[in-house]
Parts: C-alpha cells; sequence; structure tokens
C-alpha cells in the first residue's frame, strides 16, 4: 500500500475517512475480514467500507482512542498489507507462470509422436499440473 497517510481524505476527532484503489478490489468476504479488524480496535464505534469507491470511513470514541493511536494503528495495518499484497502479487506472477509452463508441455505433448516419450511426457505434465493445483488450493 502506498504511504498511509496518502489515503487519509478527511480527519476531524473521532471521523476518519480513507480512500485506496485497493479498496475497489475487495470482494464481500474482504470488506466483511476488514470490518471486523477495525471494529476490533478499543474505542472504535462504527466502520462503514465502500468497495464501489474504495473508501472507509471510520467513527471512534475519542475518550477511549487517541487521534494518535489510531492513526498508528492503522499505518501498521497498511504496512502489513502492503506486504501481503507484495507477496500476493508475487504468488500471482509465480501462478501465471507456473500456467504458462504447463501449458507449453501440454503443446509439445500434442506434438509429439505416439510412443514412450509421450507417455513420459504426459505423466510429467499431469504431475506438474496437479503439484500446481495443490500448491494454488485448487486440488
Amino acid at each position: 500500500m502506498a504511504e498511509f497517510k496518502d489515503a487519509i481524505r478527511s480527519l476531524l476527532p473521532g471521523r476518519l475517512r480513507l480512500r485506496h484503489p485497493m479498496l475497489r478490489e475487495m470482494t464481500a468476504d474482504d470488506v466483511a475480514s476488514l470490518r471486523d479488524l477495525l471494529m476490533g480496535i478499543d474505542g472504535m464505534v462504527d466502520v462503514t467500507i465502500n468497495p464501489n469507491v474504495g473508501s472507509v470511513l471510520l467513527l471512534w470514541d475519542t475518550s477511549v482512542l487517541s487521534e494518535e493511536t489510531l492513526l498508528e494503528t492503522l499505518s501498521f495495518y497498511a504496512e502489513m498489507l502492503g506486504h501481503y499484497e507484495g507477496e500476493t502479487k508475487f504468488f500471482r506472477d509465480v501462478e501465471g507462470d507456473i500456467v504458462d509452463i504447463v501449458n507449453r508441455i501440454k503443446a509439445l505433448i500434442d506434438d509429439t509422436p505416439v510412443g514412450r516419450v509421450k507417455t513420459d511426457a504426459r505423466q510429467a505434465y499431469v504431475s506438474v499440473a496437479q503439484g500446481a493445483g495443490h500448491a494454488f488450493g485448487r486440488s
């Protein structure tokens, strides 16, 4: 995630609005998980997430939670999310590479004449495809 402070659109005592393009990519489960995480902050009163526009509105009790503590907590979460986002992109890239390799192996099999080499290549293809499916939770 880019600098956390760049996501702040409005900050008043007890009220914070954040906007970030990554929020637009959230599924309903992501929204629920993020809301639960943020509502778990002591002093948080309400969390409204709008993935259509990529915004989060936070309302908190200033007598329980200081602005400074909230911003530090959110900054920490954003940093952790940034690491996760980077890892997710890495695994998406790796997954794309593996899919490409599997497709190339399949094309080679299709071009190989019948015989022992084709049988061995087909077994290799099945092993790689099953391993990739297992690694990415698609087995």
